[in-house]
């Protein structure tokens, strides 16, 4: 049975709203009700507004990723940018921050992305954008470097005329005929994951062979456009290659299209043993809940909000199928959805805040 909202409803009242944060870093005192310091070396938050704490009077110690990381005792850093949509995420959260995980320094994430997408771009085609920036941002956070060939390694070769893109250091194409070559070794079956640029208005393809064998082709641009309200019209896309044998294999990338809108590829990564230790953890937001008594997108007919949240049980589905660790949060668990836990349409006051942390820790409990 839910426990009673008064207390909490009480600590809103005392604490206010207003204002907003991003992009802070902050020590978690102990005394948790959960200590995974002994597990874990950091925790980060990536997200949109309601991750940044917008409206709230005292981000700093009333957002959900204050609230977990106080829990759990562990150091945050929140990189959250209000506005962002999924396909924004991989450029502000992620390379502009220098997000890199490692067994060297075990990480715990959470993402909560989908809001803006789904507010602003609405559920249907725009899904399968939404998806493949999901997608990638996931496997990024949830593969160890260890595991990843990036496209700055001396390793990967090319053919043909080619550059480095800077800002991605992607390894890009820039005529017919050009190839990347990724040499990379599966310590056991499965799929090899890309992470390939994505931009708007670039007519780039490419076709992708695993051990010169043919597998299929991708295309620089996606339809419908990126076009994010943050202006983002680039980020990264994800390719799945399924069933690869254990051993050593060559990735090729080769540029089937005429002209220099090629085709850039970031890294190739495989999956760890199944016995790893130290792998990250991925805690994968639904899509909260809007303001029932608001003028919000998904008020009465909450079927928009729904198609997102199933993409997001998918996205999360792939992962922990292939054995990464990456979780499911409902941040609708203990959410009301009315003026009773939010500022607005959709921002989460003092109150909202504290629902959502509860259902962070509630899937952190299932480690």
């Amino acid at each position: 049975m839910r426990a009673s909202p008064w207390p909490l409803l009480l600590f809103y009242l005392l604490s206010g709203c207003g204002g907003t944060v991003s992009r802070v870093v902050t020590s978690s005192p102990g005394g948790a009700a959960s200590n995974l310091s002994s597990e874990f070396t950091y925790y980060h938050a990536l997200g949109d507004s309601i991750t940044a704490g917008y409206a709230l009077q005292s981000p700093s110690t009333q957002r959900y990723p204050e609230l977990v990381a106080t829990s759990i005792s562990l150091p945050l850093i929140d990189n959250a940018v209000s506005g962002d949509q999924a396909c924004d995420v991989p450029g502000d959260q992620i390379v502009g921050v220098s997000e890199s995980p490692s067994l060297a320094a075990r990480g715990l994430y959470s993402l909560l992305i989908s809001t803006n997408d789904v507010d602003v771009k609405g559920a249907g085609a725009y899904e399968q954008v939404f998806n493949t920036c999901h997608q990638a941002t996931i496997a990024w956070l949830a593969l160890p470097s260890e595991y990843k060939v990036l496209a700055t390694d001396p390793s990967v070769k090319s053919s043909g005329q080619t550059h480095l893109e800077s800002f991605w250091n992607a390894l890009t194409t820039d005529a017919a005929n050009a190839s990347l070559m990724f040499s990379i070794t599966s310590v056991v079956s499965g799929p090899i994951y890309v992470w390939y640029r994505i931009t708007d208005g670039n007519l780039g393809v490419v076709s992708y062979a695993v051990d010169g064998k043919q597998i299929g082709s991708l295309t620089h641009g996606m339809t419908p456009l990126i076009a994010t309200q943050n202006k983002a019209s680039s980020s990264l896309g994800f390719l799945r290659i399924n069933s690869v044998a254990a051993g050593s294999h060559t990735v090729t990338f080769t540029q089937t299209s005429i002209g220099s809108n090629g085709f850039g590829v970031v890294a190739v990564g495989t999956l760890p043993p199944a016995v790893t230790s130290g792998l990250p953890r991925v805690l994968v937001g639904t899509t909260p809940k809007q303001n029932s008594q608001a003028a919000a997108v998904c008020t009465g007919d909450d079927a928009i909000c729904q198609a997102y949240i199933q993409d997001i049980k998918m996205n999360v589905a792939i992962f922990a199928s292939d054995g990464l660790g990456v979780f499911l949060f409902d941040t609708r668990k203990h959410e009301v959805g009315t003026y009773v836990d939010t500022t607005d349409t959709i921002h989460p006051n003092a109150l909202g805040h504290q629902e959502i942390n509860q259902a962070v820790l509630d899937a952190i409990a299932v480690f």
